[in-house]
């Protein structure tokens, strides 16, 4: 705190600064009905009077009112109310502080509300004469940015203003943040109500310390309300007892008023109000006036810019111009898919869930609007990389499901070479289509690799076309998109965050630009929490059977084996790692943790004995060796009985225990040949120990087999099973919601 002094103490007003404070008091005025409603909910339930100044009349008190005593001896003591008592003139004395999460993963909607809160809710505090506010920014570290010292100026503003950034704080310290918070108002020596905001979407990497915080806090009596302002998905229903949601600003009265009438948690899509003709035809003009950028100074124009731009769309014509809602809507979705290796996993799961997730789209809208008659039109565009031919799948639009269903599942997965894909190639593939006259289109793209070149990749070392595609640029692309009364929204699936970043920034910079002329936006769908991503590499553990019974299968196991490989490259492992442990009657390691061009193709066999136990403590300790965050997948293959005698089961456990939090750990084993039949103890055994670990037992009768098996487990690790099977309920939520939102 003292440094904070320090600091606005040695901060000298400039013409910047000034510049930000009348900006922002352009946007307080711009939102000044909304001031009005939040100020009177806040001033109702949630910061009450508490403190009266003025004295009036009482039957009791320990001082005379004089005009009462007048009162009462003209009407012969009849009136009573002779005393003095402060029961008038109402004061507020509260402490409040504002914690604002400015983490990357609120960059979306969420960041864009979270901006336009601060200036409602702060201008509503300052109405209600509430001053001694304090705001704390978190991301990666903890920013003090006010405490009820400052006053609320122009060094305020644009300090603030300096830490309203959602592209670089990599982290989520909100235990933290709330420990500063609530040390803050322990020592605020008001009498009154004591509340933390904090403006988050929930995903918290303090783990139990966040509970521990919230619970401390209550024990000081200081009330905490978690809120999100936008459409992502948040998870503050797992992690805070209070919390609301809100599509905008604009719904936030109703929800704190609902939640401090003994709701504990509000989700809730609030639209403004239909402005007059008047009001409209001022703001026409004001947005003819060149509006000069906000933060020359201090490199946040984008996401403060979306402040001034209005909820735009054909939901906002309708109402507008009728005041309803429409009775029918026609939805146009394209679903853009990279078919290239490393999506096979996905794929799998939108042929196995399409129908899954047109139906639930269909249930979610129909849900909320039972009486609107909604026309949903599907098309989708497959697409690989530059050099695979074929290159692009496509099916038109059709309102016919199964149609789309039936073509979804004749794509397969392959190809690719390089990570970048053809990403604008194939957008410009859905332009193609034949889009119906509605405004609600969306392209939904798929995918977990950036474009080429420079303008959608990060790290042009891993592009073969590093330059780009000279026949397409993302603003010859993107200007198609937003073509006049042809115009499309984009929906894009994160999959690989870290991957795909710097092409996510393009689309939204672009959009963004355009978004007042268009009414469209570039939304990007966080499919899962970020502890929940998927590894970016994994080590596969091979333990092979090296036994004499192996002689005359020996071939057909290095053919499954370089078949994996084979899979691994197209399917762009090339990150992978790869460990062999070959054993008969003893173990030994033929390769230990190798990436893909590093590991060997060429295996050759001593001929002994089998004994199980001899390759898994072997393979343990090249696990153990292990110290990447790679996702650790055992493939155990055998050809007969294990003739260790030992409890090789237990291992399996031991190494599930150990590192099915760090390396997600499983055992996929491999039953091969005659010598292991169905119900043989050999095969319940194998059974077991895959088991144990989450993983999948196989049978593999001949060579054919084992390269069959062997090139499913390689073509399945991509992601874990539990991300997968939420894929469909995820994507169809967000998708309606966004139809929910922007249309209906």
């Amino acid at each position: 705190m003292d440094a904070l002094r320090q600091y606005y103490h040695s901060l000298k007003p400039t013409s910047t600064m000034q510049e930000i404070e009348k900006k922002w008091i352009s946007y307080e005025y711009e939102f000044s009905g909304l001031v009005d409603d939040l100020s009177a909910v806040l001033g109702d339930v949630v910061l009450p009077f508490n403190k009266f100044t003025r004295r009036r009349a009482a039957l009791r008190g320990s001082s005379l009112y004089l005009p009462g005593v007048i009162k009462a001896m003209t009407t012969e003591w009849t009136y009573k109310k002779i005393f003095s008592a402060k029961l008038a003139g109402g004061k507020r004395d509260h402490a409040i502080c504002l914690v604002l999460d400015v983490s990357t993963s609120m960059f979306g909607t969420l960041s864009i509300g979270m901006i336009k809160t601060i200036v409602v809710f702060i201008a509503a505090l300052r109405k209600l004469s509430l001053e001694n506010f304090g705001i704390i920014v978190f991301g990666r570290d903890v920013r003090l940015i006010k405490t009820n010292e400052q006053p609320w100026d122009a060094a305020c503003i644009y300090t603030l203003m300096q830490q309203l950034r959602f592209d670089r704080d990599d982290d989520t310290k909100d235990a933290d943040a709330l420990e500063a918070a609530s040390d803050l108002l322990i020592q605020c020596p008001t009498r009154g109500e004591k509340k933390i905001f904090i403006l988050t979407d929930g995903y918290s990497n303090c783990g139990n310390r966040l509970s521990m915080i919230q619970q401390r806090a209550e024990d000081h009596s200081i009330d905490l309300i978690a809120m999100a302002i936008g459409t992502d998905q948040t998870n503050l229903k797992s992690v805070y007892k209070r919390y609301l949601q809100c599509a905008t600003p604009y719904g936030l009265p109703k929800a704190l008023r609902s939640l401090f009438e003994q709701e504990t948690q509000l989700f809730s899509l609030e639209w403004p109000q239909k402005m007059n003709n008047d009001k409209n035809i001022n703001n026409d003009e004001k947005s003819d006036t060149p509006k000069t950028s906000l933060f020359d100074d201090i490199k946040s124009n984008k996401v403060f810019g979306e402040m001034i731009q209005d909820l735009a769309g054909e939901r906002e014509k309708i109402l507008i111009n009728s005041g309803h809602p429409p009775s029918d809507v026609t939805v146009d979705i394209c679903f853009c898919l990279d078919c290239t290796g490393s999506m096979s996993r996905w794929l799998s799961a939108a042929k196995g869930q399409m129908k899954i997730i047109i139906e639930d789209i269909t249930k979610l809208i129909e849900k909320e609007y039972p009486s609107l008659k909604l026309k949903l039109r599907f098309a989708i565009v497959g697409y690989r990389d530059i050099s695979d031919r074929p290159q692009f799948f496509v099916q038109d639009f059709t309102d016919e499901a199964t149609k789309i269903i039936n073509f979804l599942n004749g794509l397969t997965a392959g190809g690719g070479g390089d990570i970048p894909e053809d990403v604008l190639g194939a957008l410009n593939q859905c332009l193609t289509l034949t889009w119906s006259n509605t405004n609600a289109r969306f392209i939904v793209l798929i995918t977990d690799a950036p474009g080429h070149g420079p303008e959608l990749n990060e790290n042009l070392t891993i592009d073969q076309h590093a330059q780009g595609v000279p026949t397409h640029t993302v603003s010859t692309i993107c200007a198609g998109l937003l073509k006049k009364d042809a115009e499309i929204d984009l929906i894009f699936c994160r999959i690989k965050p870290n991957a795909t970043a710097k092409m996510e920034k393009a689309f939204a910079s672009y959009y963004d630009a355009q978004k007042d002329e268009t009414g469209k936006q570039f939304t990007t769908i966080k499919l899962f929490d970020d502890k929940e991503q998927e590894a970016q590499s994994f080590h596969f553990v091979f333990v092979l059977d090296e036994s004499g019974s192996m002689t005359g299968e020996w071939n057909a196991l290095q053919s499954a084996y370089n078949a994996f490989l084979n899979r691994r490259n197209d399917d762009q492992g090339a990150g992978d790692y790869f460990t062999v442990v070959q054993f008969d009657s003893t173990a030994r390691i033929i390769c230990q943790q190798q990436q893909l061009a590093n590991a060997p193709r060429l295996l050759s066999m001593k001929g002994g004995g089998t004994n199980y136990f001899q390759g898994l403590e072997i393979a343990k300790q090249a696990i153990a060796n292990d110290q990447t965050k790679s996702s650790v997948v055992m493939i155990f293959m055998s050809d007969g009985e294990d003739g260790s005698g030992r409890d090789c089961v237990a291992i399996i456990r031991q190494l599930k225990e150990q590192y099915g939090v760090n390396h997600n750990f499983v055992c996929h084993t491999v039953g091969f040949g005659s010598g292991i039949s169905q119900g043989s103890s050999a095969a319940q055994l194998l059974t077991n120990m895959a088991t144990a670990s989450g993983g999948r037992t196989h049978s593999a009768q001949t060579g054919n087999d084992l390269k069959t098996v062997f090139n499913r487990i390689a073509a399945n690790s991509t992601t874990s099973d539990a991300l997968v099977e939420r894929f469909s309920a995820i994507l169809a939520r967000e998708i309606s919601v966004k139809i929910m939102v922007d249309y209906l």
